[in-house]
């Protein structure tokens, strides 16, 4: 009996090191690099909020805002308008970009005082239109009388809206502008000041994570008028705390599931997390593969947060050769040289089912290497 369990032992141990080894191997092209952490485990890692606001600075006056126009946080977007035609009904509008400096156009409550009639001394930068078919040409663009919906997709997963910049909003006169998120109600703060012939900053209620896009709502017809431009979308995202750093590892644990596992994760010099996962579940035969980790950083807190070093490595992964598309939360933690210590710890949930709950393990061996290093080739994102 103990012959056999030494045996087995051996074979978990080559395992988990061939598996270790081919990790670095690029056997499949970066799919995933997009990915972000799910809330659930956005809740638990330390994180640190970065924003870029869309502007549309870039392009020229008159200029058509469509797909892929303009970007954020990476992303390129889709914008697309509705444009209210007075009596509650919506037609296909075109969006454009107003130069509050360009002479061309009949709005002088959104040109800037220097120039000709202007009389927007605030509005200092390109702003976003549903452009007027009537008082409006592609050359010299103008709002729309009664305003409309300015709908974008393609946000970068994670990400929320925190405020957005309003151009000549009349109050009284005009009804508050909305934003809705992913179809819900409105989060924009309201009771929104009068910015006739100015800007005013909007906040949001709520910061609703963006999935399948956000609309703006300019006006209310036909019981008021929605002439406005739009400015300054601020988007945020939660990223992992800046830790550079990586760590290789190899090895198995017997209870509750004989997994075996190997691999790397960490964080580049990049800016971006890297690394590929394996892990064979020998109770069922599955075959468990993370071909690029998306995520790295240390767990804020449930399993392993108590220990500094502890880092969490995020990914989607091919189980038996399947689509990749099966979420990985792996935690582990270096807790010494292998002849010094009693055995690092590991955590490992696929799905929704905990393969591996928090556990020291003594077969194998996890490395934490407290340096910088480039993405290999295979997974530069």
């Amino acid at each position: 009996m103990l012959q056999t369990k030494r045996g087995q032992a051996g074979a978990l141990i080559a395992a988990a090191f061939a598996l270790s080894a081919c990790a670095d191997s690029p056997v499949a092209p970066t799919s995933t690099s997009a990915v972000k952490l799910p809330t659930s485990v956005n809740a638990v890692v330390a994180t640190a909020e970065v924003c870029e606001d869309i502007n549309f600075n870039n392009l020229s006056h008159g200029a058509l805002v469509g797909a892929g126009t303009i970007s954020v946080l990476g992303s390129p977007l889709t914008f697309s308008a509705e444009r209210s035609v007075g009596d509650g009904s919506f037609v296909a509008g075109e969006l454009r970009i107003l130069d509050p400096f360009s002479p061309l156009g009949p709005d002088d409550d959104l040109r800037h005082t220097s120039v000709g009639s202007g009389d927007c001394a605030l509005c200092t930068s390109n702003m976003l239109v549903i452009n007027d078919p009537v008082d409006g040409t592609a050359a010299a663009p103008s709002d729309a009388q009664w305003g409309g919906r300015i709908n974008i997709t393609g946000f970068p997963a994670g990400s929320y809206i925190t405020q957005f910049q309003l151009a000549d909003h009349e109050n009284p006169g005009e009804s508050d502008a909305q934003l809705r998120v992913n179809g819900g109600a409105n989060v924009a703060a309201t009771n929104q000041p009068n910015g006739a012939n100015s800007i005013i900053t909007v906040g949001t209620t709520s910061q609703p994570i963006i999935t399948t896009g956000v609309q703006f709502i300019l006006g209310n017809a036909p019981s008021q008028q929605g002439s406005e431009a739009i400015d300054n979308i601020r988007v945020c995202i939660n990223l992992p705390d800046d830790v550079c750093d990586f760590y290789t590892f190899g090895g198995f644990v017997l209870t509750p599931n004989n997994v075996s596992y190997g691999g790397n994760a960490g964080f580049a010099t990049s800016g971006f997390a890297f690394g590929s996962l394996n892990f064979v579940n020998h109770t069922t035969g599955d075959h468990i593969h993370v071909w690029n980790v998306t995520d790295y950083g240390h767990p804020e807190d449930g399993p392993l947060s108590q220990y500094e070093d502890a880092r969490l490595a995020f990914g989607l992964a091919s189980v038996n050769g399947g689509p990749v598309n099966v979420p990985v939360e792996w935690r582990f933690v270096d807790l010494g040289e292998p002849a010094k210590k009693n055995g690092d710890a590991v955590y490992l949930k696929v799905g929704d089912t905990v393969l591996i709950p928090e556990q020291v393990v003594i077969g194998g061996n996890i490395q934490m290497h407290a340096k910088c290093k480039k993405a290999p080739k295979a997974e530069k994102h």
